[in-house]
C-alpha cells in the first residue's frame, strides 16, 4: 500500500511531461504562424513563461531562426536572445551566441547599426575563449569576426584572419573553402591596388574552381578577373579566360553585357577591329539594337582602320539615339575625340571642329574618377593641338591650361592613392612572409617528428639483436677468462678496477658540447628571429646589447655568431638588412622621399643611409633610382616604337 502513492506520483509526472511536450509543440507552431511584431505574439510570450526554463529557451531559439526582414523584428529577436542567454544551459548558450552574431551580421548588411556597437565582437570573443568548438564552428567564428573587422575598416586585422583560414583550409584540403578564401583575398588586394597579386590570386581560384567543378563560384571569379585584366590592359590574357569560359560552356560570359563590353575593349586594344565588329553586330542585331555605347564602339573599330565614312555613320547613328548633346555619356569622350583627330589628320578641319565641340563640355567637366581624368587629358591634348594647327591660339592656350590643371589633380590623386595603399601592401607582404615562415617551421617540425619516430622504430627493431649480441659476447668473455693464467687474471683485475673507477667517476665527455659551428648556427637562428620579427631591424634603437638580452647570451657570443654565419659584423649586417628593405620600397614607389625612407629604414641620418647604400650597392640612392627610371623609360619607348 505504501508503494501506491509513489507509483501514482510517477504516472502523474509522466503524464505532465507528455502534456508539457504537447503544449510546447503547439506553442512553437503558434509562434511560427504569428507575426513577431503583433500583440498575438506578445500574448504567446506570456503563455511561454509558464513553461520550464529549458522549454522557454527552445522556443526563443526557434523564434530567432525565423527569417525576418523588418528592422524592428530583427531587433526583437536579438533582445529575446540576450534576455535568455544568462539562464540557458552551456550548449544552449553556444547556440544563442551563434544566432546573436548572425542577427548582428544581418543588421549590418542592411546598414542598420545597433546601439551595442561592440556587442558582436564581445560575443565572438566569448565563443572563442569559453566554449569548446568543432573545427567547422571555429572556422565559422573566424569568418564572422573577419566580416565584422572588414565593416569597421580594420584591414590590418581582417586580412590575417583570411590568410590563416586559407592555410587551415588548404591543410584540410576543402576546395570550396579554399576557393572562397582566395576570392575574398583577391578582392581585397584589388581594392588596395596590388593588381599583380590580385590577378594571380584570382587565377589560382579560377583553376581550382575548374578543376573541382565548383560552378557556384564562377560568377564571383570570372567577371572580376576579366575586368581586372582588361583594366590593366592585359587584353590577351583577358581573352584567354573568356575563350576558356566559352570552351567550358559558361553562360556568364555570353549573357553578361559588362563582360561583352570588356570583350570589345580587348579586341580594340589588340587592334582586332574585325573581331570587335562581329561581337558588336550580333548585339546590335539583337535586343540592344538602339545602344548608344555599341554604336560608339562600332565607330571606334573603323577609326582604328582610318575608315572615316563608316566611323561617321555609326557616330551619327549614336547621336540619333541620344540627340541631347549636352548630356552625352562620359565614355563617348574618347570616341568623338578619336574621330575628330582622324578628320583633322585627313585635313577636314570643319568636321573635326564639329565633333571636338560636341564633347568639349565633357573635357572640362569636374571629376574625381581616374579613368575619366585620363580621357579628359588625352582629349584636351588632341583638341589643343588641333587649335594650334588651325591658328586658334587663344583657345589652344585655354585648353592647355585646363589640361595641366586636370593633370595636376590626377597626379595628386594617384600619389595619395599610392601612398595610402603602399603601407597596406607592405603589411600584406610581411604577413605572407610570416605565414610562409610559420608553414616552413611546421613542415620542419613534422619532418623532425617523422625522423624521430623512424629512429625509435629502428632502435626497437634492432635492440633484441643488440641484446643477444652483447649477451653472447659476455658469455664468450667469461669462458675465455676461465682459461687465462693467474698472471693474466691479475692484469685483468687491475684493468677492471680502472674501468670501475672510470665508470664511478663522472666523465667529462658524457655531455659533449656542440661544435663551435653548430653552436654559432643555433645562436644565429635565434638572433635572426629576434631581428626580423616585427621588423625590429628598422628600429633606430636596435643594438647588439638588446639582441644579447633577448637571446639570453653574452655580447661576445652574439658578435661571433653573426660574424661566422654572415661574414659581417653586427652593425654591417643590420645596415644591409635595412638597405634591402629600402630597395624593395624604391622598386614599389620610385618617387619616395629619400629622407623619409632613411628614417623608415632605421638610419639615424640621411648621410649614414647614403654612405651605407653606396657601400652595399656601389651607387648612391639617387643614382639607383635614376637607373630604375631610365630602364623603365627605355622599356616604355621600345614598346611605343613597336
Amino acid at each position: 500500500m505504501k508503494k501506491l502513492p509513489l507509483i501514482f506520483l510517477l504516472c502523474l509526472c509522466i503524464g505532465c511531461t507528455e502534456y508539457n511536450s504537447k503544449e510546447v509543440n503547439s506553442l512553437q507552431k503558434d509562434f511560427s504562424r504569428v507575426a513577431i511584431l503583433s500583440t498575438s505574439f506578445d500574448s504567446l510570450l506570456t503563455i511561454m513563461q509558464t513553461l520550464p526554463i529549458h522549454k522557454q529557451v527552445q522556443c526563443i531559439i526557434q523564434i530567432s531562426n525565423r527569417n525576418e526582414e523588418i528592422k524592428d523584428a530583427i531587433l526583437k529577436q536579438k533582445d529575446l536572445l540576450v534576455r535568455f542567454l544568462p539562464i540557458a544551459s552551456l550548449k544552449e548558450q553556444k547556440t544563442i551566441l551563434f544566432q546573436l552574431i548572425e542577427l548582428y551580421n544581418k543588421l549590418n548588411n542592411r546598414n542598420i547599426n545597433p546601439i551595442e556597437s561592440d556587442s558582436e565582437l564581445f560575443y565572438i570573443n566569448e565563443l572563442e575563449e569559453k566554449y569548446s568548438l568543432s573545427q567547422e564552428e571555429r572556422w565559422k567564428v573566424k569568418r564572422l569576426k573577419a566580416q565584422l573587422l572588414n565593416r569597421r575598416g580594420k584591414q590590418g586585422e581582417y586580412l590575417p584572419i583570411w590568410f590563416e583560414l586559407l592555410r587551415e583550409h588548404r591543410a584540410a584540403n576543402i576546395p570550396q573553402y579554399i576557393a572562397s578564401d582566395l576570392l575574398i583575398i583577391a578582392n581585397q588586394l584589388n581594392i588596395l591596388g596590388d593588381y599583380n597579386q590580385a590577378i594571380s590570386t584570382y587565377e589560382e581560384a579560377y583553376q581550382l574552381i575548374i578543376a573541382n567543378q565548383l560552378s557556384n563560384f564562377e560568377n564571383t571569379c570570372l567577371p572580376p578577373l576579366i575586368k581586372l585584366l582588361a583594366d590593366n590592359k592585359n587584353y590577351s590574357k583577358a581573352l584567354y579566360y573568356y575563350n576558356d569560359a566559352i570552351k567550358h560552356n559558361k553562360e556568364i560570359v555570353t549573357t553578361s553585357p559588362s563582360i561583352q563590353n570588356l570583350l570589345v575593349t580587348c579586341y580594340l586594344g589588340l587592334h582586332k577591329p574585325d573581331s570587335a565588329r562581329i561581337v558588336l553586330s550580333e548585339r546590335l542585331n539583337g535586343k540592344e539594337r538602339n545602344s548608344f555605347f555599341l554604336n560608339c564602339k562600332m565607330s571606334e573599330s573603323y577609326i582604328i582602320e582610318e575608315k572615316e565614312d563608316s566611323a561617321i555613320y555609326f557616330i551619327n547613328k549614336a547621336i540619333e539615339i541620344n540627340p541631347n548633346i549636352k548630356n552625352l555619356p562620359n565614355y563617348s569622350l574618347s570616341t568623338f575625340s578619336y574621330l575628330a583627330n582622324l578628320l583633322h589628320k585627313h585635313q577636314k578641319e570643319q568636321q573635326a571642329n564639329y565633333y571636338y565641340s560636341m564633347v568639349e563640355p565633357l573635357m572640362k567637366e569636374p571629376s574625381q574618377v581616374a579613368p575619366l581624368l585620363e580621357r579628359q587629358i588625352e582629349a584636351l591634348t588632341s583638341f589643343s593641338h588641333f587649335c594650334r594647327s588651325t591658328k586658334q591660339y587663344k583657345k589652344a592656350l585655354e585648353l592647355i591650361a585646363h589640361r595641366d590643371s586636370i593633370q595636376q589633380i590626377y597626379n595628386e590623386m594617384q600619389k595619395e592613392k599610392d601612398s595610402k595603399n603602399l603601407a597596406d601592401r607592405l603589411e600584406i607582404q610581411e604577413l605572407q612572409f610570416n605565414l610562409e615562415k610559420k608553414d616552413t617551421e611546421l613542415e620542419y617540425s613534422r619532418h623532425l617528428m617523422y625522423a624521430i619516430i623512424i629512429s625509435i622504430m629502428i632502435f626497437m627493431a634492432l635492440s633484441p639483436i643488440a641484446f643477444y649480441l652483447i649477451k653472447w659476447k659476455i658469455i664468450s668473455s667469461q669462458n675465455k677468462a676461465k682459461k687465462k693464467s693467474p698472471l693474466q687474471e691479475t692484469v685483468n683485475n687491475q684493468q677492471d678496477k680502472q674501468q670501475k673507477a672510470t665508470v664511478i667517476s663522472p666523465s667529462k665527455n658524457i655531455d659533449r658540447p656542440k661544435s663551435p659551428t653548430q653552436q654559432n648556427a643555433t645562436l644565429f637562428a635565434y638572433i635572426h628571429t629576434v631581428v626580423i620579427d616585427h621588423n625590429r631591424f628598422l628600429s633606430k634603437d636596435l643594438s647588439i646589447e638588446f639582441v644579447t638580452k633577448e637571446v639570453k647570451s653574452n655580447r661576445d657570443y652574439v658578435s661571433k655568431a653573426v660574424n661566422m654565419c654572415t661574414g659581417m659584423d653586427f652593425t654591417t649586417w643590420i645596415n644591409n638588412l635595412r638597405i634591402d628593405y629600402a630597395i624593395a620600397a624604391i622598386h614599389k614607389e620610385p618617387t619616395l622621399d629619400l629622407g623619409t625612407l632613411s628614417e623608415q629604414c632605421g638610419f639615424k641620418s640621411y648621410a649614414t643611409f647614403n654612405r651605407n647604400f653606396k657601400r652595399y650597392k656601389g651607387v648612391t640612392p639617387r643614382a639607383f633610382i635614376a637607373n630604375i627610371n631610365k630602364a623603365a623609360f627605355s622599356k616604355k619607348y621600345k614598346n611605343r616604337s613597336r
